[in-house]
C-alpha cells in the first residue's frame, strides 16, 4: 500500500512538471517550439527507453530475484551497466553518422559543441536511470519515488534559468542536462546499494559475463522494438508532419498528444502496475483469468470513459491552462484524440495479457505492423484532410487493433 502511495504521488509530480515544462515552451516558442521539444524528447528516447523500457527491466527481474546467489545478482550489476555504456556508444555513432539530420535542434551551435552538450548529460542520464532500477528492484520504494522526480524537476529549473536566452536550442540543452545532473544527488543517496553489489574480480569471468548478456537479450530485444516501432516511427511521421503541414500545425497536434500523455502516464502508472502482475498470477487459471478481465473492463470502462468526457468538456479551459491562447486551434484535434485514447487504454489492456503470457515476439510483430500502418492512412489520407488526417489515423488504428486484439486473445476472453 505503502510503495502504491509513494508511487501514484510520484506520478502526480511528474505529470505537473511536465505540464510546466510545455507552458514554458508554449509561451515562449509557440507552437513551433512544442514541435521541436516533442522531436528533441523523441530523439533522447532512442537512448533513453532502449534502457528503460528494455535493459533495466531486466536488470530489476534478476537482482530482484532472492533465489538468485548474491554473487549472481553482483554479476548482473556490472553486466547491466557494461551494456548501459555500449548503449550510449552506439548512441554516439549513430548521432555523428546522421549529424547533417539534427541542424534544427543546433541553432547558431558548431556541431561538435552541441553534440557535446548532448552526448555527455545523455551517459550521466543512463547511467542515472541504471541506478535508479537497482534501487527498484532492492523494494526502496520511496527512496525510487523522490529520485525518479529529480530529473524532471531539476528539468524544469534549468529550462527557467536558461528561457532568459530566448534561444530554444539552448532551452532543449538544458532540457537534457536537467536529466542527467540528478546523478550527483541519486549515487550519494543510493550508494548503500550500489557499493553491495560490486563483485569481487575473480567472479566476473568472460563465461560469466556470457551467460548474463544471454539472459537479458529479451529484455533488450523489446527495448529495440520500442525505440524501432514507436519512438523512431513516432519520430519519422513528425518528420513527415512538419514537411507536409508545417511546424505550426504540427505544433497543435504535439499539444494534444501531450493532454493525451498526461493522463495515460497515470493510467500505465496506477491500472496497468496493478493489472500485469495480477494477469501474469493468473495465467495457469484460465477461468479466473477469464473472470478478473471482464470484472476488468467492467470497473475501468465506465471510469475511463468518465473521465475522457470529462477532459472532453473541459477541454478548451486544459488548452488554455497547459499552453495559451494561441493553441486554441488543436481544440477539435483533442475531440478526436479523446475518442481515440478510450480503444487506446483497452489496447493497453489486451497488450498486457499478450505480454504477460510471454508472447514478446508477437507484441513486436503487431507494434510493426500498427506504425506502418499508421505511416500508410497519414500518407493516403494527408492530400485530402490535411491535418485532420492525423487523429483519424490515431482513432482507426486504435479501433483497429482492440479488434486485432480481441480475435487473438478470444480463448482467454469469451
Amino acid at each position: 500500500m505503502k510503495a502504491s502511495l509513494w508511487t501514484f504521488i510520484s506520478v502526480c509530480i511528474r505529470i505537473s512538471f511536465n505540464f510546466i515544462i510545455n507552458k514554458l515552451f508554449a509561451i515562449y516558442f509557440g507552437s513551433a517550439g512544442m514541435t521541436l521539444l516533442a522531436h528533441f524528447q523523441n530523439l533522447l528516447s532512442f537512448a533513453t527507453a532502449f534502457v528503460g523500457e528494455g535493459l533495466n527491466k531486466g536488470v530489476i527481474k534478476y537482482l530482484s530475484d532472492k533465489h538468485l546467489a548474491d554473487q549472481e545478482r553482483k554479476i548482473f550489476f556490472v553486466v547491466g551497466g557494461i551494456l548501459n555504456v555500449f548503449i550510449f556508444v552506439c548512441a554516439c555513432l549513430i548521432t555523428l553518422l546522421n549529424h547533417k539530420n539534427f541542424a534544427q535542434f543546433m541553432g547558431n551551435f558548431p556541431f561538435h559543441q552541441w553534440f557535446l552538450w548532448l552526448i555527455i548529460p545523455l551517459l550521466v542520464n543512463l547511467l542515472n536511470l541504471f541506478c535508479l532500477s537497482v534501487v527498484q528492484s532492492q523494494q526502496k520504494f520511496k527512496l525510487f519515488s523522490f529520485l525518479n522526480t529529480l530529473n524532471i524537476a531539476l528539468s524544469t529549473a534549468l529550462i527557467f534559468l536558461s528561457i532568459r536566452y530566448q534561444d530554444i536550442s539552448i532551452a532543449l540543452l538544458a532540457y537534457n542536462l536537467g536529466q542527467g545532473v540528478s546523478l550527483l544527488i541519486t549515487v550519494p543517496l543510493a550508494w548503500q546499494i550500489l557499493k553491495n553489489l560490486f563483485p569481487n574480480y575473480a567472479l566476473l569471468t568472460k563465461q560469466n559475463l556470457q551467460n548474463k548478456i544471454v539472459k537479458l537479450n529479451d529484455f533488450m530485444a523489446i527495448g529495440l522494438s520500442i525505440v524501432l516501432f514507436s519512438r523512431l516511427g513516432f519520430y519519422a511521421m513528425r518528420e513527415f508532419n512538419m514537411a507536409t503541414f508545417g511546424m505550426t500545425q504540427t505544433g497543435f497536434w504535439e499539444a494534444s498528444m501531450r493532454i493525451s500523455d498526461g493522463y495515460t502516464f497515470a493510467f500505465n502508472a496506477t491500472f496497468l502496475a496493478i493489472f500485469y502482475p495480477r494477469v501474469s498470477n493468473l495465467l495457469l487459471y484460465p477461468e479466473q483469468l477469464k473472470k478478473y478481465l471482464w470484472q476488468t473492463f467492467q470497473l475501468l470502462s465506465p471510469l475511463i470513459l468518465l473521465s475522457l468526457l470529462v477532459v472532453f468538456w473541459l477541454k478548451e479551459s486544459f488548452i488554455i491552462l497547459l499552453f495559451d491562447e494561441t493553441f486554441l486551434p488543436a481544440t477539435a484535434l483533442v475531440s478526436w484524440v479523446i475518442f481515440g485514447d478510450f480503444f487506446k487504454f483497452i489496447n493497453y489492456l489486451l497488450s498486457n495479457v499478450l505480454i504477460a503470457q510471454g508472447r514478446t515476439w508477437l507484441f513486436i510483430c503487431l507494434q510493426g505492423i500498427f506504425i506502418g500502418l499508421s505511416f500508410i492512412l497519414v500518407y493516403l489520407l494527408a492530400p485530402h484532410f490535411g491535418l485532420q488526417s492525423l487523429p483519424i489515423t490515431w482513432v482507426s488504428t486504435y479501433i483497429l487493433s482492440v479488434v486485432v486484439l480481441g480475435i487473438i486473445l478470444r480463448k482467454e476472453l469469451f
